[in-house]
């Protein structure tokens, strides 16, 4: 039995290992446009065994998706990406993929001497409370246990979301009551429900006082009270349990996104000194002239332009446009996407999924100098048709893929613009910062995100003299 289970043991260590060096070299075969994607002969290929596909994937996506478009310029080709096989799409099917409705989508520094500190915690910390500023109130936003909550919600929520990828999908309901991360998710909605309960009941309390001494119901102008009006007129009780997924889930969504930006955008500006002070003046004037309000970031034309370039120059996302065919769709190219396929006699897939590459937000025949940081590029650019009405950050176009494109673009892409504006005004005209030496700027590959340095640090003080009194704005 001994040497049976070695022989065992060998011979799958062997297998794994063949495996291994088989594929460690991307296979490849000539694709036709005018054929169905239904075998291996049928598409370029870019894939390995599932588990180290998905963790080259993790670690490696943008060299990985950088070789294989060398390998397969303008062509659609497979990846094994973290959350199983993709079809990566070059940019040119931008436009005809997002209109396609059959591939569906689914603490304060006052200190006046430099000090260090770390920009991913500085930079999550600012978002969090921000959007919880904005989403429940100003109470939440400040309280500690809250902010730890969601923090640790997200960290469960992402690292748990990842590890379950490895797991086959009909095993995944059952392994999700095993993972640390899944049980840390768990145990983080309990105490979001409690905090969220006395917060609920303070709300509920005022309003029945307002309405004892004056007869009227009170309506607060806030998201919670839209979110009840909302779920009452579509015939939804709005609960406790329904408020906190609400509020938890879009306060996650700006955890996961604009963090990165703010990050990117301070490690750029930090590297371009003669930049800040540009910015910085136009925030001032434009601040003094008209306080701190839609209509006054609608004129603060710089750094609006500069965040779409820094979004540009480094987007979060090395592909976009996720879509699965809920049918067979054939694009312009004669290429079709079944709705099922098998590959090497294995499982019939229910539906092709996809992506459209990046790679566009640095073509040459778009952007002069593509590889540079030019703030003032999108005002250059509005001669260009397509950009006409998309110089602004908030404004997708199809050569500029940072908040997505077409029906499915992301929903909550002023919410974010004008938010992250908030706190670069705040930012520029209170503060002064530069990177600390020796510190870390490069982009990380994190699966399908190419995440802003994780280990960026920047030096940072109180301006003497500031020239806005935010009170008074």
């Amino acid at each position: 039995m001994q040497h049976q289970s070695s022989m065992t043991s060998t011979t799958l260590s062997q297998l794994w290992t063949m495996a291994y060096e088989e594929t460690e070299q991307i296979l490849l075969t000539p694709h036709s446009s005018s054929c169905l994607m239904s075998t291996l002969e049928d598409f370029c290929l870019v894939m390995r065994p599932n588990y180290i596909g998905k963790k080259n994937f993790l670690t490696s996506s943008e060299n990985l998706m950088a070789q294989a478009r060398e390998m397969y310029p303008n062509q659609p080709y497979h990846v094994m990406t973290e959350s199983g096989e993709r079809i990566v799409l070059p940019p040119e099917f931008t436009k005809e993929i997002s209109a396609e409705p059959n591939l569906h989508f689914r603490p304060a520094f006052d200190e006046v001497d430099w000090h260090e500190v770390a920009l991913a915690p500085f930079a999550a910390d600012l978002i969090v409370r921000v959007a919880s500023r904005t989403f429940i109130g100003e109470e939440l936003c400040r309280n500690e246990e809250w902010i730890k909550v969601v923090e640790s919600y997200y960290k469960y929520w992402f690292f748990g979301s990842q590890k379950l990828t490895y797991y086959p999908r009909a095993l995944r309901m059952l392994v999700q009551w095993f993972l640390p991360e899944c049980k840390g998710i768990r145990a983080q909605m309990k105490e979001a429900r409690r905090l969220l309960t006395s917060l609920l009941a303070k709300r509920r309390e005022m309003k029945q006082a307002v309405m004892a001494a004056s007869g009227t119901i009170p309506k607060l102008d806030d998201t919670m009270e839209w979110f009840e009006d909302e779920a009452k007129a579509r015939g939804v009780v709005c609960d406790v349990d329904l408020a906190v997924n609400f509020h938890i889930s879009m306060i996650t969504a700006a955890r996961l996104t604009m963090p990165d930006l703010l990050k990117q955008f301070m490690i750029v500006l930090a590297q371009q000194p003669e930049s800040v002070q540009l910015i910085r003046e136009e925030v001032a004037n434009q601040l003094r002239a008209e306080g701190m309000s839609a209509s006054s970031f609608n004129k603060i034309q710089l750094l609006d332009r500069a965040l779409k370039e820094t979004l540009r120059t480094k987007l979060r996302d090395v592909v976009t446009l996720r879509r699965h065919a809920a049918r067979d769709v054939q694009l312009s190219n004669g290429l079709i996407l079944k709705k099922s396929y098998a590959r090497y006699r294995l499982l019939l897939k229910k539906g092709i999924r996809i992506f459209v590459d990046t790679c566009g937000m640095r073509d040459p025949t778009v952007y002069e100098n593509p590889n540079e940081w030019d703030p003032a590029r999108s005002l250059k650019l509005r001669s260009n048709p397509d950009w006409k009405h998309a110089a602004q950050l908030a404004r997708p176009c199809r050569n500029h893929l940072g908040f997505g494109y077409g029906q499915h673009a992301c929903p909550g892409v002023f919410f974010a613009a004008n938010a992250i504006k908030v706190i670069l005004c705040h930012l520029l005209v209170k503060y002064e910062w530069k990177l600390a030496p020796g510190t870390d700027t490069d982009p990380k590959s994190l699966g399908a995100f190419l995440v802003s340095s994780p280990m960026a640090k920047i030096l940072i003080r109180r301006r003497e003299n500031v020239e806005v009194d935010f009170d008074s704005v």
